[in-house]
């Protein structure tokens, strides 16, 4: 056999550089000299059904290039948080971030990973989807109905209907809310209840505010949809908001809302 040359050798050296970079899996064509770094940002944590999050983060560490190019997977696992799948793929732009925008639809916990380079993965973020509701208070002398609807996503496996409710009234200026009615949450569509409460309220010309809770007793604070309230039972004498309930419509986002209302009545 003739001895292969320096300019036969540099050539067959060119032709394997060539078929070891056509085979390179996607997205590790920047390749890794080291370790790598990948977080996770959302612009919002609490939000109503229907609404939309942005999910963001840096991709960091010894990467060869600027970054840019490499793979990130969006993650989720929503409650009941036994299933986790990827909902979304993207590429890190110039300088390594990234950027998703998705709805949730219930409680979730994300987290992203960059394929085919480093492999780092995120830590978790969680996004607490509140159900969208809508009140209205009609005034009936002498009585007042309160009628509330709440709309969520009809694939969330937690039933919010047949559940016991209560209403709260305190005039305005007051510091307690008081019980003034009870009753059954009402399913009327797959996503969609109605909670409805009828009271007498005193005699006299004041603006009021009335308050309203669900019972919801399943042994997990999470029911998933928003945020674990400190208990979850209902009040059954007169409190403060702050005293049972972590967030109310007051502080933003909350499943127990309240709203103000003027009545004028007279004996």
């Amino acid at each position: 056999m003739a001895p292969v040359g320096p300019r036969a050798l540099l050539g067959a050296l060119a032709v394997l550089a060539l078929l070891a970079a056509a085979l390179s899996p996607p997205g590790a064509e920047a390749g890794v000299i080291g370790d790598a770094t990948l977080s996770i940002e959302v612009d919002r944590r609490d939000v109503t059904y229907g609404e939309r999050v942005e999910i963001s983060g840096q991709l960091e560490g010894e990467l060869l290039g600027d970054n840019g190019g490499y793979t990130i997977e969006l993650w989720a696992k929503p409650y009941p948080y036994t299933s986790e799948e990827t909902v979304a793929t993207t590429t890190t732009s110039s300088g390594g971030g990234y950027s998703f925008t998705i709805e949730p639809e219930y409680n979730t916990r994300y987290r992203v990973v960059e394929q085919g380079g480093s492999n780092a993965a995120s830590e978790e973020a969680r996004v607490w989807v509140y159900g969208r509701g809508r009140w209205q208070v009609r005034q009936p002398f002498p009585f007042v109905i309160s009628v509330v609807k709440i709309a969520f996503s009809p694939e969330l496996p937690t039933e919010l209907h047949d559940r016991r409710t209560f209403l709260y009234f305190k005039k305005a200026g007051k510091p307690r809310y008081k019980p003034v009615d009870d009753g059954i949450s009402k399913l009327l569509r797959p996503g969609k209840v109605e909670i409805k409460h009828r009271f007498q309220p005193p005699f006299g010309r004041y603006r009021f505010r009335l308050f309203w809770c669900m019972e919801v007793i399943t042994g997990n604070p999470d029911i998933g949809i928003g945020r674990p309230e400190p208990r979850q039972d209902c009040p059954r004498g007169p409190f403060k908001p702050g005293d049972f309930f972590g967030k109310t419509a007051d502080d933003g986002a909350g499943p127990l809302s309240d709203v103000s209302a003027r009545l004028n009545s007279r004996r």
